[in-house]
């Protein structure tokens, strides 16, 4: 899903990682293992957080030289109005988390929170953006979608 939501493919080098990895990430080998692993083990996190941190910025970066937007679709990368950034916010919840949010969502609040907190603190609002991207994608609401 990462991979389609971001058109990001997670590699190092010429190796996919998503396959390097898919036994730790619970997918059966069908030798050792016949069942799919939906717990979300701690290594689980690990590489879930490792892909994220890898497809959101380069999402972003891909998007701030695309003139098709797929990442900032309702705000521009350094606009930190608040309802343009909302706007944003609740887009990508829709893509990421195939959930629209409600009229004042604590969900949406605190990410939007998050936006504003790593903005003021760093003063780089691509940066906000990338933290609160790989906020979502190591969101449980992801994961167990």
């Amino acid at each position: 899903s990462m991979n389609s939501i971001t058109g990001v493919e997670w590699k190092s080098g010429n190796t996919d990682l998503w396959s390097k990895y898919s036994t730790t990430l619970g997918v059966p080998d069908y030798i050792e293992n016949m069942t799919e692993d939906l717990t979300a083990s701690v290594i689980f996190q690990k590489f879930l957080s490792d892909a994220a941190v890898y497809s959101c910025q380069q999402w972003i970066d891909n998007d701030l030289t695309s003139s098709e937007k797929s990442f900032f679709v309702y705000v521009a990368s350094d606009d930190t109005e608040k309802t343009s950034v909302i706007n944003n916010i609740e887009y990508l919840r829709y893509l990421i988390h195939g959930q629209r949010s409600l009229e004042d969502d604590p969900f949406v609040d605190s990410i939007w929170k998050l936006y504003f907190l790593v903005n003021q603190r760093t003063e780089d609002s691509v940066n906000a953006w990338n933290t609160l991207c790989v906020a979502m994608f190591t969101h449980p609401e992801f994961y167990t979608y």
